[in-house]
């Protein structure tokens, strides 16, 4: 439904009248109820306390019974919001009681009340009341406040909706029907208000709108008539131009410029086909697109700026402007431009035409070019005739040859040549004249130029002709190219193939340097090899100006520094700045460019570098550093056949060492007929023979085989494998004498020629040997077995005493645990007297004291001595429970103990607590002392370990402590601190301020029997169970430090969870046990 300003009037009022009435009634209704539900409980408390303690105040005090049950009876039936009443004495406890549970219904309200009787306390009141019935009574009130309140509001509502619906529904209604009249044009009917309220006022502006939009109507219907004439006349107009625009169309579509119409802002509006020939936008693409798109490097937001140089362009009429195609190609045009104007002069439009002038433009900068280039080439250029005289030079033949001048021009072109050609070359000039005069191109002569103050140079000549019809010559081109410098290299490459290589390396190096430098024209240059932290120059070459310094460099600010970090180097101007850090180029300040190229190997390995030095900037670098590049080749090459044929005479001397001085004797063979070529010395001490006598001759000639058929197999074995390996046989001296042998022969190549190298070992020694160590055995081993006999009897005999010592151990131990239990058990015993013997003699007089009271009781009990019995009572009862609890902490602390020194059971236990419980059963043996025992060890550290050994381990600390640090002293404190390390640990330290113990006894105190107070209560095992008990069921460590007259310190080192150790069960398994 459609929500109308009278309908949210109506609903505002409604909401604005209900909300506030409901919010504040239900507000006050909640504070009422609460706070008078609360003064009610509250008084109706007090009033029934009062009642009861002035009522049972004389009974209390007579205990008259039943006169106060009466009087409580009598309350709980007159006010059911009573639950309990509850009268207390103050020595007796309850003396009335009376509930009923049934009322005992939502919250319950308590109060307390003392009951005086002159001044004095004789008992307390307890009353309990249920706000249940006082709730159902105010309810009710609430109700009827609640419906008086709803019947009011419902009368104000109906009184408000009237007066609404007469004064502001009936008027609106009537408002919307006068507005939508007006809108639907309906002027002629006249508004009239009814009153002249607010709604009233609205209405008469309505009366108001619609005269005034009368007089808009009728002044609109003339200007109406008025416009229609203009638009006949507009009509007239435009088909005219109509007319004309198709008579002009025609020639603008056929004309080859493009002709574009752009309004005055330089938006396109139309253009004809030439455009799109030119610019390559079809016409629709840039109708209403700006200028701008037609211009080259236009860039977005520049449209102020191209307007402002179309403006430019439109005041000269003509300009050539850079253009863009649609695919973005460069163009360049004229612009011609004309403004149309209207009758007025006023501008309309801009008609401009478009000739593309790109391929004009660019032949003419394509000539300009190659003017330049030719005018400022390095090459030699002169332009000729057809009858070969000289019309025009460039600027380089000019600076090479300065006598020439400007009287070369006219002359012929071979007379030039012939003028300034050198005696070497002069026999190429005929060839030239010839094709001169039959118009034959000719390309790659090298003659020589000698010009006047000038070095002789070579040149790469070119003669072109020109024709002008494709037949008939018009003119001739001839180009020098200067080659000297490819020449030189030429001859340094042919140079480098040349040097010898059986020249000393220091020799070769310098030849090679030379060549390189002057190859590429370098005014000073060196070569280097590298070392590890510096190289060393080999070779230099420097003009009388130039100076480097020999000998060797560090690496630090070097060329050769660069080389090895960059690679080669090539700087081709201001190379000054790079070499002046270099020391060994103090004498070159006038270096502009340079080349550095490292001599590298087959495996890349750096040998030095070689570096060329110039005083001009370096124009050909490519194939300088190539003939640099060729040069450090070469140096390589050197270098490594030097390299290799000192590790050939190496080897060599090595192979000859090894051969003279070998302790075997050693024999080269010739393989084809087992002629000996050399022996080594070992050869001629062992067998006996002058070196003449075996040189030259066959091996089998001196009869060294003692037998031929070992001969023979060993010649086979050769054959078969290619190699004899330790091959065992019998040779003979020449003194006869028959030596075992073994036998290595392998084949090698001296030269062309194949030869076996023959090594024997006498092994006659060993053989010997082997059999004396062999019958030495036989005899050994029948010693071996009796001994051993002798030694299995002795050690069962040790196995016999050391099972007795065990036993005889074992005993002592349990002796020692024994001996401790009845002092355990003596000093319980002992404490647990006191507090026993104090607790007898409270019982006792207590029971003589109840006698008394019954005697009492039967003559008449009085209160004060009741009140005297109870005193007696409480104080005997404070006593007695003192006294027992202490015998149950003794008892309890002795019955842990025990049980975990008896049965080692594994659990979990708080250290703080068990090292408590041992110093509690310990209490009569520290009682006698005077000694202090402090417990610093800090609570909340759990173990999971073995509490019975554990407690073992600190009680025989602490009896070592007192036994024997303080002897002879009145006082001394033992201390107990632990601490948590790695995580997974504690480190438990006992530490007392005795005697210390010498350095002798420290390194005995855990042997077993070991005590100095052998004889007065020391049996010298408690130490030694503490030292087993730490290291094999704890699981731990145990270490002392003491020095004389500075105490001593235990510190332990256990696990938190302590390993499973045999012998020892779990705590399931304990219990199961």
């Amino acid at each position: 439904m459609k929500l109308t300003v009278r309908r949210a009037v109506i609903i505002a009022v409604l909401l604005g009248m209900l909300l506030p009435a409901i919010g504040a009634g239900l507000v006050l209704t909640r504070f009422f109820y609460s706070n008078k539900l609360d003064a009610e409980i509250a008084r109706t408390l007090a009033h029934n306390t009062d009642v009861i303690a002035l009522g049972v105040r004389e009974s209390l005090w007579a205990l008259d019974k039943d006169s106060a049950t009466a009087l409580v009876d009598a309350l709980m039936k007159d006010d059911l919001a009573l639950v309990s009443i509850e009268v207390l004495d103050s020595h007796r406890g309850e003396f009335v009681f009376r509930e009923a549970p049934e009322r005992r219904v939502g919250r319950i309200h308590t109060l307390d009340q003392p009951v005086l009787h002159r001044g004095e306390t004789i008992g307390r009141i307890h009353l309990e009341l249920s706000e249940a019935p006082l709730q159902n009574s105010l309810q009710t009130q609430v109700l009827t406040a609640t419906g008086i309140l709803g019947l009011q509001i419902a009368v104000s509502v109906l009184l408000i909706l009237f007066v609404l619906q007469r004064r502001v529904g009936y008027p609106l209604l009537r408002l919307s029907d006068e507005a939508a009249s007006l809108a639907r044009g309906d002027l002629d009917k006249p508004i009239r208000p009814l009153r002249m309220d607010e709604i009233g006022q609205v209405e008469s502006q309505l009366e108001i709108t619609r005269q005034a939009l009368q007089g808009l109507f009728r002044t609109l219907e003339q200007k109406n008539r008025t416009l229609e004439v203009d638009l006949r006349e507009r009509m007239r107009v435009e088909a005219a131009l109509r007319d004309r625009e198709q008579r002009l169309r025609p020639l603008v579509e056929q004309s080859p410029l493009a002709v574009i119409e752009f309004d005055l802002g330089w938006h396109i509006l139309d253009w004809n086909d030439a455009a799109v020939r030119i610019f390559g936008w079809r016409r629709e693409e840039v109708l209403g697109r700006h200028a701008g798109i037609l211009m080259s490097r236009a860039q977005p937001g520049m449209e102020d700026t191209l307007n402002q140089q179309l403006d430019r362009a439109m005041a000269d009429r003509h300009a050539k402007l850079h253009c863009i195609r649609a695919n973005q190609a460069q163009i360049t045009c004229h612009w011609h431009n004309g403004l149309v104007r209207d009758a007025a002069g006023k501008g309309q439009r801009i008609v401009t035409m478009i000739e593309d002038i790109t391929e004009r433009q660019r032949s003419d900068d394509e000539i300009r070019r190659l003017a330049t280039v030719v005018r400022l080439s390095l090459n030699l250029v002169i332009l000729s005739n057809a009858e070969g005289r000289v019309e025009w030079f460039n600027q380089a033949f000019e600076e090479r040859c300065p006598d020439a001048g400007e009287s070369i021009l006219g002359a012929q072109l071979i007379d030039v040549l012939h003028k300034h050609t050198a005696v070497e070359g002069q026999f190429l000039l005929p060839e030239i004249e010839g094709a001169l005069s039959t118009g034959q191109m000719l390309a790659g002569l090298e003659l020589p130029l000698q010009c006047p103050d000038k070095d002789l140079a070579w040149f790469s000549l070119s003669l072109q002709p020109i024709y002008h019809d494709g037949m008939h010559v018009q003119q001739w081109v001839m180009l020098l190219t200067d080659i000297t410098d490819r020449r030189a290299m030429a001859d340094a490459l042919r140079n480098l193939a040349r040097i010898g290589a059986d020249l000393p390396s220091g020799k070769f190096f310098e030849q090679l340097l030379g060549i390189v430098a002057h190859g590429v024209g370098a005014q000073a240059a060196y070569l280097a090899t590298h070392g590890n932290e510096d190289f060393r120059i080999e070779a230099i070459l420097a003009s009388p100006d130039w100076s480097i310094i020999p000998g060797t460099h560090p690496w630090h600010g070097t060329i050769g520094g660069q080389l090895v970090a960059n690679g080669p180097l090539l700087i081709k101007n201001h190379a000054y700045e790079s070499i002046i850090q270099d020391p060994a180029l103090f004498g070159c300040t006038r270096t502009e460019a340079l080349i550095a190229e490292p001599i590298i190997d087959g495996s890349q390995r750096t040998l030095g570098h070689i570096l060329m030095l110039f005083d001009t900037p370096i124009v050909q670098a490519a194939s300088m550093q190539s003939l640099v590049e060729l040069g450090a080749a070469r140096a390589a090459t050197e270098a490594l056949r030097q390299q290799t044929l000192q590790a050939l005479q190496h080897s060599e001397l090595k192979f000859f060492s090894i051969f003279q001085y070998a302790p075997i004797p050693i024999v080269l063979l010739r393989r084809s007929d087992s002629v000996c070529i050399d022996v080594n010395p070992s050869f001629l001490v062992h067998f006996g023979y002058q070196q003449d006598e075996v040189i030259g001759s066959s091996i089998t000639d001196t009869q060294i085989y003692a037998d031929l058929a070992e001969r023979e197999q060993v010649i086979e074995q050769l054959s078969r494998l290619g190699e004899v390996s330790g091959t065992e046989i019998r040779l003979r001296t020449q003194h006869g004498d028959i030596h075992d042998c073994q036998m290595y022969i392998r084949p090698i190549t001296m030269g062309d020629e194949q030869c076996l190298l023959v090594a024997t070992v006498d092994v006659t020694p060993l053989l010997n040997a082997q059999r004396q160590f062999e019958e030495l055995n036989l005899s050994l081993e029948r010693r071996v077995a009796e001994r051993t006999q002798a030694l299995a009897d002795a050690n069962a005999e040790q196995e016999k005493t050391l099972d007795h010592l065990k036993r005889t151990l074992d005993e002592l131990v349990q002796s020692e645990k024994l001996a401790a239990l009845g002092s355990l058990v003596a000093g319980i015993a002992h404490e647990l007297n006191t507090p026993i013997g104090n607790s007898l003699m409270v019982a006792s007089t207590l029971r003589d004291a109840n006698k008394v009271f019954r005697g009492e009781l039967n003559s008449g009990l009085r209160r004060s001595a009741l009140e005297a019995h109870i005193t007696e009572s409480e104080t005997a009862a404070d006593i007695l429970m003192r006294n027992l609890e202490r015998a149950a902490e003794l008892i309890s602390s002795f019955k842990q103990v025990a049980v975990d020194q008896t049965s080692s059971q594994r659990r979990s236990f708080d250290l703080a607590e068990v090292v408590n419980e041992i110093i509690v059963t310990m209490h009569p043996v520290l009682r006698k002392r005077p000694y202090k025992v402090i417990n610093q060890i800090p609570s909340g550290i759990r173990l999971d370990s073995y509490p019975g050994p554990f407690g073992q381990v600190i009680a025989n600390l602490l009896n070592n402590a007192i036994l024997h640090a303080f002897e002879g002293r009145t006082e001394g404190q033992i201390t107990l601190e632990a601490r948590p390390i790695d995580g997974n640990k504690i480190l438990l330290d006992c530490r007392d301020d005795g005697l210390g113990i010498s350095p002798e006894n420290l390194r005995r105190i855990f042997d077993p029997f070991f005590t100095t107070r052998l004889g007065r209560d020391g049996s010298g095992l408690g130490l030694n169970i503490v030292h087993n008990i730490v290291t094999s069921i704890l699981g731990g460590e145990i270490h002392v430090e003491s020095s004389l007259n500075q105490g001593t310190c235990f510190t332990l080192q256990i696990p938190i969870q302590a390993p499973d150790s045999a012998g020892f069960a779990t705590g399931s398994e304990a219990t199961a046990g």
